[in-house]
C-alpha cells in the first residue's frame, strides 16, 4: 500500500471540465430534490469530484509502506519502553505516543517490524521475564505474576501454560 507523500495542485484560472460540471449539476439537483439516500449520494459526488481533481489537475507523489519502517532510534525507544513497563499496564496509546505515531499507523508498522501485534509482543516479553524469574529464584508465583504485569496469578498461569506448554510451577521444577 502506498502513502501520499506530497500533493501539488496545478493553478488553473479557468477550465471547462465536463466531468466536474456534470457532478455539480447532479449535486445541485440532489440538494434541491433530496430523497432517500441523499446523504450517501452527496458524499459519493464529493468524493468523485475530489478524486477527479487529483487525477486531472494535481501531481501526487507516493511512497511505499515498505520503506517506512521504524528508524533504529524509534525501534530502540519502543523496546526500552516495553522492557521498562512490563510490570505496568502499557497501552497501545502509550507505545504509539512514545515515537509520535497514531495508534493505527503504529500498530501496522509494529507488526511489519516485529512480526507480532504490539500486545502479543508485550505478552511474549512478560512470559520471558517470568521464565527468567522462575529459573533464578523462589519468588512466590503471585509475586512473579504481578512483577510481570499480569492481573493475578490465575491469569498468569493460564497465559504461561498457553504460551509455553507448562504451568509456572512445572516450569520451575524443570528449570
Amino acid at each position: 500500500m502506498a502513502v501520499i507523500l506530497r500533493i501539488e495542485i496545478n493553478d488553473w484560472l479557468s477550465a471547462k471540465d465536463p466531468c466536474i460540471l456534470n457532478c455539480i449539476q447532479l449535486l445541485e439537483n440532489e440538494l434541491k430534490n433530496g430523497g432517500i439516500g441523499q446523504r450517501l449520494i452527496i458524499d459519493a459526488l464529493r468524493s468523485q469530484i475530489a478524486v477527479h481533481l487529483l487525477r486531472q489537475y494535481a501531481k501526487v507523489s507516493l511512497t511505499s509502506d515498505a520503506n517506512s519502517n521504524f528508524s533504529p532510534a524509534q525501534r530502540q525507544r519502543i523496546i526500552d519502553l516495553v522492557e521498562s513497563c512490563l510490570g505496568e499496564n502499557l497501552s497501545l496509546e502509550d507505545m504509539a505516543a512514545s515515537i509520535g505515531f497514531s495508534q493505527f499507523h503504529f500498530s501496522r508498522q509494529f507488526k511489519a517490524e516485529f512480526g507480532l501485534a504490539p500486545y502479543a509482543y508485550v505478552l511474549r516479553k512478560r512470559i520471558s521475564k517470568a521464565q527468567e524469574m522462575l529459573r533464578k529464584g523462589n519468588a512466590p508465583l503471585k509475586v512473579v505474576a504481578l512483577d510481570c504485569g499480569f492481573a493475578d496469578q490465575s491469569h498468569f498461569s493460564r497465559t504461561f501454560r498457553k504460551m509455553t506448554g507448562a504451568t509456572p510451577a512445572e516450569f520451575r521444577r524443570m528449570a
